[in-house]
């Protein structure tokens, strides 16, 4: 029920702007280090990469090319302190490429565009199948990722993820949960107008997901929710995997 409510709002926001301007991120504006490092937090649950997928491994032939729609509210309220004056919720198109290699590695790349800002966000992740599944065993992977923020002049932030997850597929619905943690890295490129110096802000916080893929022949569908530290992540991916 969440994932739907979140995905309709996306769904707003999307029909919004195409009328309105964007909230872009072009100033800082932080009272305190304190309240920085909260916002930092909020974007290492924001901006880590979600690979958006069962843990079985494509194999050396296969591949998923797809595209997707996410929605995650921002828990500190804190996104008017960069310039982004009418909401708390950012709004992701995304395009994702995974392919399969030998001995169970896949690896993929992805780029998300904020519908509702300039943020974008790229990444990329390698992943290992500890086991590939089978008829009456489960998938389980291993998967490291990166992550990176462009487009925003006032920001740089980068993470890093690591994390397991196991899948199982029954028919053509295979369901899937993950745990991990994103270690992300936030500093300030102009000076903060609040009158503070702000210092670089690391954090590490916990990743927990879990999500349904189904397989319609035509295409994949597969929706996934989300959470890392405080921030919440609901997905939406169409696409086609082989």
């Amino acid at each position: 029920m969440k994932f739907f409510k979140m995905f309709i709002i996306g769904l707003l926001f999307f029909s919004v702007n195409l009328f309105a301007a964007n909230d872009d991120w072009d100033d800082v504006n932080f009272s305190s280090q304190a309240e920085f490092d909260d916002f930092a937090k909020d974007l290492g649950g924001t901006l880590n990469f979600n690979a958006l997928g069962p843990a079985a491994p494509l194999g050396i032939l296969g591949f998923d090319v797809a595209a997707g729609m996410s929605v995650t509210s921002f828990s500190t309220g804190y996104l008017d302190k960069v310039g982004a004056e009418h909401s708390d919720t950012l709004v992701f198109a995304k395009v994702q490429v995974q392919k399969g290699l030998p001995l169970g590695i896949d690896i993929g790349l992805s780029r998300s565009s904020a519908i509702n800002s300039n943020v974008v966000k790229t990444g990329g992740f390698i992943s290992y199948a500890i086991l590939k599944g089978g008829i009456a065993t489960p998938a389980i992977n291993t998967r490291f990722s990166m992550s990176k923020l462009s487009n925003v002049d006032v920001l740089e932030f980068s993470s890093q993820t690591l994390e397991v997850s196991i899948s199982k597929g029954i028919t053509i619905v295979t369901p899937f949960v993950g745990a991990g943690a994103v270690r992300s890295k936030t500093r300030a490129t102009v000076a903060n107008r609040g009158g503070v110096d702000l210092k670089e802000s690391s954090s590490t916080q916990g990743k927990y997901f879990a999500g349904i893929n189904m397989n319609l022949l035509f295409m994949d569908i597969l929706v996934q929710y989300t959470k890392v530290g405080e921030s919440s992540t609901s997905a939406l991916k169409l696409g086609f995997r082989f």
